[in-house]
């Protein structure tokens, strides 16, 4: 799908789902105009208070995290990535499935 952003960096779309919250892929490239921790992007299922957040930690990782409609923490982890730099481009791939013995798989 592709999408045009408003002037403040923000899409919202509702043909995007995650039925589940358990078996998902996300790819996006991002481009940091500062270091440190920061929010890549984040989504939540409306009128369900499940959320789901991919970050930039202040030691330059890639982080996703997770929270199921009961506000329980179902996912969190992260990967040491190659050097991020600002004003660079990067792309993160990551494919999630929590029934799997191994959950989260973050490329970079």
């Amino acid at each position: 799908m592709a999408v045009t952003f408003s002037a403040g960096n923000r899409w919202q779309g509702s043909d995007l789902v995650i039925a589940d919250s358990k078996t998902f892929s996300l790819s996006t490239w991002f481009k940091q105009t500062a270091l440190g921790s920061q929010v890549i992007a984040n989504w939540h299922r409306a009128g369900i208070s499940s959320s789901h957040g991919l970050s930039l930690t202040a030691g330059g990782d890639i982080a996703i995290s997770g929270r199921n409609a009961a506000g329980t923490t179902i996912l969190s982890s992260s990967a040491a990535s190659q050097a991020i730099t600002a004003a660079t481009w990067h792309h993160v791939f990551i494919a999630v499935d929590l029934a799997a013995a191994e959950p989260v798989k973050i490329y970079r």
